[in-house]
């Protein structure tokens, strides 16, 4: 996440000031994924088996092993590539229509790379107004520290990060 622009103010701080995107951190992929194994275990789903017996069965289980691979290794990656685009589309669209339709304001910072509890936030109408708050964001850091309030946008409390 090292995107934004680095300023130092007059005391030797130096500032990251960036237009955010999301007003709050990632979720955390790895707590889902556990749930969800834990939960397929405890369900016994994988306990089944499935056996053929005599010629039948094996010719049987050939047909479906073939069938199988060609499912894994030709059908499951092109579905995956269409739900990945689909849900890429769906997010982006969702997201302009929040910022451009419903005007949702975006959040300038500046948070203090020296000491994380120091920082500034303003949230923003408009993306071009966004980028022109973000420039005298960093003039004003530069010149004599955080200011207190900016020309466009009106003073916020950014999120508390999760890590």
């Amino acid at each position: 996440m090292g995107t934004g622009r680095v300023v130092t103010s007059p005391d030797g701080d130096r500032w990251r000031v960036r237009r955010r995107w999301l007003d709050r951190g990632l979720p955390k992929l790895s707590k889902s994924f556990r749930r969800g194994r834990k939960e397929a275990e405890d369900s016994g789903f994988l306990d089944g088996t499935l056996a053929f017996e005599g010629l039948t069965g094996t010719v049987l289980g050939l047909i479906a092993a073939v069938f199988a691979v060609a499912v894994v290794v030709v059908l499951l990656p092109l579905l995956g590539v269409a739900l990945e685009l689909a849900l890429l589309v769906l997010l982006l669209g969702s997201g302009l229509f929040g910022r451009i339709v419903l005007r949702r304001p975006w959040t300038v910072e500046a948070i203090n790379l020296d000491d994380g509890e120091r920082s500034a936030a303003f949230a923003v109408e408009g993306f071009g107004a966004a980028g022109d708050a973000v420039d005298e964001l960093a003039g004003a850091i530069s010149a004599s520290g955080p200011p207190q309030q900016l020309t466009q946008g009106t003073r916020t409390v950014l999120p508390r990060p999760t890590f």
